[in-house]
This record gives structure tokens, sequence and C-alpha cells, in this order.
């Protein structure tokens, strides 16, 4: 077999060309996605997620340090996803000329047994092309592209180098006036996508497990404000649902502007000079249509 993006090029009726290969992740802004905790959402000043009357604020100290004597920690695992994007080659089809999309995707979910005991739970590791929907793949789509798949893995070049390809993705491509970087964005969802997946699946396995209950907690790097899938139907919804019961999502970065006190006042200030063990009343949002 030639290179691999020779290959693909042959089998999908596209010419390749050996042009730059770079991290996408250093050399272009990453574009936004609706994973990201940047998300458009309007915040419900009139409500608060609250079982008990809302205050100022709430000292959590008791409960801090009751918790801190039980010998096993409440939040007993922990979830993060991380990918890196490359363009790794060009390929044209239909006169125009698509990126060629790779992606490293890695999942990895830690479980805490004891305070001071710390050890792997789950973790996935992903390689992934994303190729343009312009990619002439014939009938069957699904299957030419497991075919590729297989053969890709079956060279003597990812043999030697102990690599296997996960899967092949596709972006859309049909619009002609997109440029190298938009396609680049398209690819780079995809793989965002697959990587999302990924968490949900690592969630999915704890839960059939039973690992997951009132005693014991996930801890989930990230917003848990996953984008709905297209064809999502009830079930998965509810499953979705089910499953992050005992999940908490702890984001880096927030805007604590958006928060209004009971007073319909900036809670800013009241958020930056927090006592140790205290809080600000839960907050409630909804989620902007993306439509």
């Amino acid at each position: 077999m030639k290179s691999i993006i020779e290959y693909i090029a042959k089998e999908t009726h596209g010419k390749a060309y050996k042009s730059h290969r770079f991290c996408f992740d250093k050399e272009v802004p990453l574009p936004s996605l609706t994973y990201d905790d940047n998300q458009a959402f309007t915040i419900r000043n009139d409500m608060y997620g609250e079982t008990a009357p809302k205050k100022a604020t709430s000292s959590l100290e008791n409960l801090a340090k009751s918790l801190q004597k039980q010998e096993k920690p409440i939040f007993s695992f922990f979830l993060d996803g991380s990918r890196r994007i490359y363009k790794v080659d060009d390929i044209e089809y239909q006169k125009r000329i698509f990126p060629i999309v790779g992606g490293q995707i890695g999942v990895a979910c830690c479980q805490r047994k004891s305070p001071d005991v710390f050890g792997k739970a789950i973790l996935e590791k992903h390689l992934v092309l994303s190729v343009p929907s312009a990619a002439d793949l014939g009938q069957h789509q699904d299957l030419a592209l497991g075919k590729l798949v297989k053969d890709i893995n079956s060279s003597e070049r990812l043999k030697r180098l102990g690599l296997q390809l996960s899967t092949i993705l596709k972006y859309e491509a049909k619009k002609a006036d997109k440029d190298k970087e938009e396609y680049m964005n398209l690819g780079t969802a995809t793989i965002q996508d697959r990587m999302i997946e990924c968490e949900k699946r690592v969630v999915d396995e704890l839960v059939k497990k039973n690992l997951l209950h009132e005693d014991c907690y996930l801890i989930k790097d990230g917003s848990l404000q996953y984008p709905i899938a297209p064809r999502s139907d009830f079930k998965e919804l509810a499953k979705y649902k089910s499953n992050y019961r005992r999940v908490v999502g702890v984001s880096k970065s927030f805007n604590p502007e958006l928060i209004h006190d009971t007073r319909n006042k900036s809670n800013a200030a009241t958020i930056a000079n927090l006592p140790l063990y205290c809080r600000t009343p839960v907050a409630r949002f909804e989620r902007q249509s993306c439509g």
C-alpha cells in the first residue's frame, strides 16, 4: 500500500496532494463549538435550584467536615477528555480542494478509592480521520468507510508503528463558498463530537456496573450541556438524564456577572468574597435555541 492518504484518495476517487501538515490546535484559533462552556444561555433570576428557602450565601462547613471524616470520598470518579487536531493532507474532489483532518482522542476516568489512593478506572484512546462528504464512497457509505479502516489497519506501516485507526468520520462539504479554514472547523467538530460520545460511553459503563449512586459521584471536567444530536429520540434523552444524575460538571471559567442575587444585583462581588466553605444560591438557566 502507498501512503494512507494516497490510498484513501484512490478508493474515494480523489487526488491527493502532499501539502503542508500542521497541528490545528496551535496554528489556528479553535472553532467555537456547542460543547464549550461559553454557550449562549439565559439565567433565570426568578428561579433557583434550591430545595430550601434561598439565602444570600450558605455555609457548608458542617457538611464538608462530616464528609471529610468518611473513609470513602463521595466524589469517587473523575472524568476528562481531550483531543488534538491535525491537518494531515489535502485531497481534490469535484475540482475542489478539501483538508483531511486527523485527530487524537483520549478519554480517561480515574477512581479515588480512599483519600490518598487513586487508580485508573477506564481509558480510551483513538486515532481518527475526518474526510469531506464530497468523497465518493458509493451507495453503501458506512460499509465503504469500514472497509477503508480495515484495509488501512492491515497495512505494514501501521503494524510496524503499533498503531490502529479507530474510525473515519465525515464532515459536511456541500457549499462551494467555504474555504479551507471553514472545512477544518467542520472536520474538527466531527472529532469533537466523537470525543463527546466517548465520554458518554464511559459514564454509561460506570452506570451499568452500578458504580455511580448516592454515595459515589463522578466529577467531569467541563460542561454537561452536551449538544442534542439531530437524530436523538426520547429513549436516548431519557438514558442521558438517568446516567448523569450522579455526575457534576466543573467549569474552569465562567462569567460571574451573569448571575444576580436575590435583589437582582450582580453577584460578582459576593462570589469573589465568599468565605471558606460558603456558596451562593444555585442558579438555573435555560439554553437558547441554536436554530
